[in-house]
């Protein structure tokens, strides 16, 4: 049973290199119904992320219309693909990024001095 609500969230993709902002229309434990406002391109594979809930779902494309979406959330082996609310999990996942973030930073300038050598 979906519930009606109206919160703000994050479709990410390509490993968080893109972003598209959406909105949370209707949301139950399997998946929701989101508003992307104006025409938005969005793959059939993302990550829904719903700041106010600390929640970030693995999410499959179910249906879609020009300015609306329904999303099925996914499961990793039996586990769902959702990390709740606690702070330590909070912590932890931005960490990682962090890390990932700095080692593409480093690739990058590597890359950069390359292109510039010569």
């Amino acid at each position: 049973m979906r519930k009606r609500c109206f919160m703000a969230a994050t479709i990410s993709f390509n490993n968080g290199a893109t972003t598209c902002d959406c909105v949370v229309r209707n949301l139950s434990e399997n998946g929701a119904r989101i508003d992307l406002g104006v025409f938005a391109s969005v793959p059939m594979y993302f990550e829904l992320h719903i700041p106010l809930r600390q929640q970030r779902f693995k999410a499959e494309l179910k249906w879609r219309s020009e300015t609306e979406a329904g999303v099925q959330f996914l499961q990793e082996d039996g586990v769902e693909a959702v990390t709740g609310g606690s702070e330590q999990k909070a912590t932890a996942a931005l960490q990682l990024r962090i890390r990932e973030l700095e080692a593409e930073v480093v690739r990058l300038q590597n890359r950069f001095m390359q292109l510039t050598e010569g």
